[in-house]
């Protein structure tokens, strides 16, 4: 099932495809970007965000070189 709305909330257990669904919406995301134009995935962990560029890596094409993701932290010390 498709959310086309802007916002989208997922509440769920471990091991139950969170890193899966946000990782296709980025791509989504991302896919429909503009030339020069990038995509923001902030999470708390430094092993989250290694997990969701991994995957978006295995994607393929550009997806994963148009996506910032990194922890908050990190975020905010490069900025």
């Amino acid at each position: 099932m498709l959310h086309e709305g802007k916002r989208l909330l997922v509440i769920a257990g471990p091991g139950t495809g969170k890193t899966h669904t946000l990782t296709r919406r980025i791509a989504r995301s991302a896919e429909g970007l503009e030339s020069g134009q990038r995509c923001l995935a902030l999470t708390f962990t430094n092993k989250a965000a290694a997990e969701m560029r991994d995957r978006l890596d295995r994607l393929g094409g550009s997806i994963g070189s148009r996506v910032y993701t990194g922890t908050i932290h990190a975020f905010c010390l490069a900025v």
